[in-house]
C-alpha cells in the first residue's frame, strides 16, 4: 500500500530544506571572510582571494545532494510525479541511441527500452515513464494522447513520485541535471492520470 507524506512529515521536509539553505548561506558568508568553511577551534589558514574567486566561478555540485522540490498543491486522490514531458518524435529520435531499431512503431514499447537505458546512464532505478493529466497549457514539443475513454493525457519520463517510499529515494541534483542535458528540458510536477484506488 502506498504511504503518503502527512502534513507533519511534509512540514518537516520543508523545514529541513530551509535549514540546509540557511547553513549554506552561513558557510558562504564565513568563507567570504577568508576562513576555510565553518567556525572551528582549529587554526585554519585563510583562503586566498583567487581561491574564493575560483569557487564562485566554478561551484561544485555535491553528487549526493538530493533535490528539494515539492508539488505545487496537495492531491490525496492521485500520485504526483516529478519528470519531463516528451514527444513521440523525441522517443523515435532517441531510441537508436540505446536500442536496435524495432520492426514496429509502438512508442510505449520503445519507451520501455529507453527508460532502462536512462536508468543505467543516470544511475537511478526510479526512472520510469508515466501517463499524466493535461493540466492547463501543454508544453511545446509534447505529444497529447487520447485514451479509450476520450481522456487526453501526455507522457513523461519520471524521476520520482511524492509518496514516502519513492520520496526517500528521490534523485540527486546531479542526476536531475544529467537527465536535463539528455532530454533537453527541465522537469516539473505532474498529476497521475489514474486515481490512487487503481493501485490499491
Amino acid at each position: 500500500m502506498l504511504q503518503f507524506l502527512g502534513d507533519e512529515e511534509a512540514n518537516v521536509m520543508h523545514e529541513e530544506g530551509t535549514q540546509k539553505v540557511q547553513e549554506a548561506l552561513r558557510a558562504e558568508a564565513y568563507m567570504r571572510q577568508g576562513h576555510c568553511h565553518w567556525p572551528c577551534d582549529r587554526d585554519c589558514r585563510p583562503m586566498s582571494a583567487s581561491h574564493l574567486q575560483r569557487l564562485a566561478l566554478h561551484p561544485g555540485t555535491p553528487s549526493k545532494q538530493l533535490i528539494e522540490t515539492y508539488p505545487p498543491y496537495d492531491d490525496k486522490d492521485h500520485l504526483q510525479y516529478y519528470g519531463f514531458p516528451v514527444s513521440k518524435e523525441w522517443v523515435y529520435e532517441f531510441a537508436p541511441t540505446c536500442t536496435p531499431i524495432y520492426e514496429h512503431d509502438d512508442v510505449f514499447l520503445i519507451l520501455n527500452r529507453v527508460v532502462s537505458y536512462l536508468q543505467d546512464v543516470v544511475g537511478s532505478d526510479q526512472i520510469d515513464y508515466q501517463a499524466v493529466k493535461v493540466d492547463g497549457e501543454v508544453p511545446p514539443n509534447t505529444t497529447v494522447y487520447e485514451g479509450v475513454t476520450g481522456v487526453k493525457y501526455i507522457c513523461i519520463i519520471s524521476m520520482c513520485a511524492f509518496y514516502k517510499e519513492s520520496w526517500q529515494r528521490r534523485p540527486t541534483v546531479a542526476q536531475v541535471r544529467k537527465l536535463e542535458q539528455i532530454i533537453g528540458r527541465k522537469p516539473s510536477w505532474w498529476t497521475d492520470l489514474e486515481s490512487i484506488e487503481c493501485y490499491q
